[in-house]
């Protein structure tokens, strides 16, 4: 089983990562196909990561996971710490908004072909 974090690193990276990669690699972006296969693989991969934190928080009700590392340690002492807090609400909407980011991508697929 994926741990509740690293679906919600999945969530967040995935489509910033095709993001920057068809931002920098002129030859994928320009093949039209390739992009657009991609930009769908990373909002399934969204979706996917999505639905499967709203379906723990809907069977077990009380889904809360924090996850952080830290980050900017000077003198000993840390000055920031970066993290991933996932809970029932914030599972619910990343669902929500992975399914209308999806549509958005099947909607464009069909609007520029």
């Amino acid at each position: 089983m994926i741990a509740t974090a690293n679906l919600g690193l999945v969530a967040i990276f995935a489509p910033l990562a095709v993001a920057l990669l068809l931002a920098f690699s002129g030859p994928i972006r320009r093949t039209g196909v390739g992009a657009a296969a991609l930009s769908l693989l990373a909002a399934v991969a969204n979706l996917g990561a999505a639905g499967v934190l709203a379906a723990r928080w809907w069977g077990q009700g009380d889904l809360v996971n924090i996850t952080e590392w830290t980050w900017l340690i000077a003198l000993g002492d840390t000055m920031a710490t970066v993290g991933v807090h996932v809970d029932g609400v914030s599972a619910a909407m990343l669902a929500v908004v992975s399914v209308v980011a999806l549509c958005v991508q099947i909607f464009s697929l069909s609007y520029l072909s």
